[in-house]
């Protein structure tokens, strides 16, 4: 879930130290490592694009299992993951990231343009830390979500760009004082659904059918 380590009591002066290592070498680490699994050549040169003006370095893995390997025998701050790959699917090479507990796993974005039924959701929300769809606007969010994730515990970022990033995420700050139209022939519904609207912030104005909306 992105915590940097973990101990069982009790421990030994030397695991504390190896805390304190770990600890050190995350806050002075200034230009963050980036791993993209993507295949198609196009799309690593798009995601190059994008992230051409972060201050990353960028790896890039056409296959899972070189993926795999590169993450065995190196570190990495975030991955970028598209699930569509020549030897195993994107779902399969997360599970197997969670099935290593030998060491911490960087946070996964997933940034792929195949459609994802409801089961591979589910997968996906378990083991990933976001799921962005190839799309209008995708580049943009791209670059919010490794803000969020790569300089969330950075203090050399700027404070008033992590709220920003943070309140993009947080549907609540977003829909504050929009309005939104509700309508539904079945007054309980409407109510239901208003009471839980006005809740979140939302100006909601009700109408009871197709014509009233109009």
């Amino acid at each position: 879930k992105g915590a940097i380590g973990y101990l069982t009591k009790p421990v030994s002066e030397e695991q504390l130290n190896d805390v304190f290592i770990k600890l050190n070498e995350f806050a002075e680490k200034n230009i963050k490592t980036l791993l993209v699994v993507e295949e198609d050549k196009s799309s690593q040169l798009i995601i190059r694009k994008i992230l051409e003006d972060q201050k990353l370095t960028i790896t890039y893995s056409g296959t899972g299992e070189d993926a795999i390997n590169k993450m065995l025998s190196n570190k990495y701050d975030c991955i970028i993951l598209d699930l569509v790959l020549p030897d195993m699917s994107g779902l399969d090479l997360l599970m197997h990231m969670n099935e290593n507990k030998s060491k911490r796993n960087p946070p996964v974005i997933v940034y792929s343009g195949r459609e994802i039924n409801d089961e591979e959701h589910k997968i996906l929300d378990k083991y990933s830390a976001s799921v962005i769809i190839k799309g209008e606007g995708s580049d943009e969010r791209l670059i919010d979500e490794l803000s969020l994730f790569l300089h969330s515990t950075d203090e050399s970022s700027n404070n008033d760009r992590r709220k920003k990033i943070r309140m993009i995420h947080n549907d609540d700050v977003m829909l504050k004082n929009r309005k939104i139209l509700l309508a539904d022939d079945n007054m309980r519904n409407n109510y239901a659904l208003s009471r839980q609207l006005i809740e979140t912030g939302l100006d909601v104005e009700m109408v009871k059918n197709g014509k009233e909306a109009i």
